[in-house]
């Protein structure tokens, strides 16, 4: 895994090795149960380098991730390494009017380290940064179940065998990872074909089987090809930095492992005054397919934050289950862009100014006439041309 720690102009590349030499993680689960199983769908949708949250009840956390036992104040997680566990679970009857689940499965997904928690009333919110994926390219489907064994070793009892936990402290697993790029498509085929084969045995469960699963393969400049890495954009705040007047393709591969397959429309969904839709739908359609978008953000004077969402149109059918990409953007002006025109309207306004001195000076009194002229009409078309905001 890399350590490098790439800098740009006004954004810095993200370190996507998350889990090091220490010797415990925080395992934070994600379970088959409603509405918990699409935040499955969302992670297995996103690339590494973006942030992604979760809401815990505290209840459902345990005693050691709290400053006391009353479960007042929360310990510091900032930069806790953390590993994404799906678990397959089965409700069990309830004891003393608490409900309970039988695991049945865990299935780790992927790495993350956790940029902010806070208490929220009786939640907890934890927001944290995507990592490298677990490896599932070298397994067969027989020896797929290692991957659960080796989760339940590092569990304290009863978590074994029962969700008492939504996340715990323990320690680190002997897991391979697959490291992403999206700017590069030799690691992104890598990483496809792995998401393939995890997605494959994911897609085979019965909580499943109306599961319909996307994955972002690039987000790429059209006149270059040029893909973009997720980068850290404010703070905690991560995602893509697109600059103003450019045009950008959006693809989006998609698998259904179940037949028949729904038929339905992919929308983007952003602020219009941002970002310009070009092309912001893409039809559902069949069991496999990679969906284009393109998008254009809008001129403009100064740097801006907004998003981009993708996800299914209203009237898809609800049976289905299907992720919701929520993206972090940042738009940055052209300075080459705004140079030239600033340079352009400086010279117009010169030229409109100093009309007059210059037909004395060559003694064609024309001149005195036809340069303010052509400074206004020159002013008032790169005025046009600036941004508006």
């Amino acid at each position: 895994m890399s350590n490098d720690v790439l800098g740009s102009r006004n954004v810095s590349q993200i370190n996507t090795t998350i889990i090091d030499d220490s010797d415990k993680v925080l395992y934070m689960f994600t379970s088959t149960a409603q509405p918990y199983i699409k935040d499955t769908l969302d992670l297995l949708a996103l690339p590494v380098g973006v942030s992604y949250r979760f809401r815990y009840d505290v209840k459902w956390l345990p005693v050691d991730l709290f400053e006391n036992e009353n479960k007042i104040k929360l310990k510091s997680l900032k930069d806790q390494k953390s590993i994404l566990v799906h678990v397959r679970t089965l409700p069990k009857p309830k004891l003393h009017g608490k409900i309970s689940y039988e695991i049945i499965e865990f299935i780790p997904m992927r790495e993350a380290k956790i940029l902010e928690a806070s208490m929220v009333g009786d939640f907890v919110w934890v927001y944290f940064l995507l990592g490298d994926w677990i490896d599932y390219s070298l397994l067969s489907k027989e020896s797929q179940q290692l991957y659960h064994n080796k989760i339940k070793d590092v569990m304290s009892n009863p978590l074994k065998t029962e969700l008492v936990y939504t996340a715990l402290l323990s320690k680190k697993p002997d897991l391979q990872t697959i490291q992403e790029d999206l700017s590069a498509d030799y690691h992104n085929s890598k990483v496809v074909s792995n998401w393939s084969t995890l997605i494959n045995f994911i897609g085979s469960k019965s909580e499943h089987k109306n599961s319909i699963f996307i994955k972002l393969l690039s987000i790429e400049d059209i006149r270059n090809n040029n893909k973009l890495k997720p980068v850290k954009l404010s703070g905690s705040i991560y995602g893509f930095s697109l600059e103003s007047e450019k045009t950008y393709q959006i693809r989006i591969l998609q698998r259904s492992l179940n037949s028949p397959s729904p038929s339905f429309n992919l929308k983007i969904i952003t602020n219009s005054d941002d970002i310009l839709p070009i092309k912001d739908t893409d039809i559902v359609q069949g069991k496999y397919d990679i969906f284009r978008f393109i998008i254009s953000p809008t001129p403009l004077l100064k740097s801006r934050y907004t998003f981009l969402l993708i996800q299914p149109e209203d009237d898809y059918p609800k049976e289905y289950k299907i992720a919701h990409c929520f993206f972090n953007i940042k738009i940055n002006i052209q300075k080459k862009y705004l140079a030239g025109l600033l340079g352009g309207l400086t010279a117009a306004l010169a030229l409109s100014g100093l009309g007059s001195t210059i037909a004395d000076v060559s003694g064609v009194k024309l001149l005195s006439t036809v340069l303010p002229i052509l400074g206004g009409f020159g002013s008032a078309v790169i005025a046009y041309l600036m941004p508006k905001r």
